[in-house]
């Protein structure tokens, strides 16, 4: 089986797809800016993570296969932090990356959503 990792766990979505791994057997590494309050819900396996190239990110994402990666929270820096985000995964050697977005509750147009794609491509 793949090793799998998913960021966002303190959250909704990327809290749900964690559970619904565990649920049903797959084991993940859950990646959160706060590992404290990801503990506090109930969350194992923890490891910090941030959408950045950080010595921290990397190594969170080292030995994963596939990453489910939810989009960051609106911010005038979410389109760097994804693009840094996903040069972590190509550093730690990550093969498959799924994003969710929420693109209906954005204010403000994706605009680099082609550039990211790009990007994706050469992992």
């Amino acid at each position: 089986m793949p090793k799998i990792a998913v960021t966002g766990v303190t959250g909704n979505l990327g809290g749900m797809v964690s559970r619904l791994c565990k649920k049903n057997g797959i084991e993940v590494r859950n990646l959160a800016r706060n590992v404290e309050k990801a503990e506090k819900l109930g969350f194992s396996n923890v490891f910090k993570s941030s959408y950045d190239k950080s010595e921290d990110t990397v190594k969170s994402l080292e030995g994963i296969e596939v990453l489910f990666m939810v989009s960051g929270s609106e911010n005038p820096n979410r389109v760097q932090q994804h693009k840094d985000f996903i040069d972590a995964a190509k550093i730690a050697g990550v093969s498959t990356l799924f994003i969710f977005r929420f693109t209906m509750l954005q204010k403000i147009p994706y605009l680099h959503w082609e550039e990211i794609t790009m990007q994706l491509k050469s992992i």
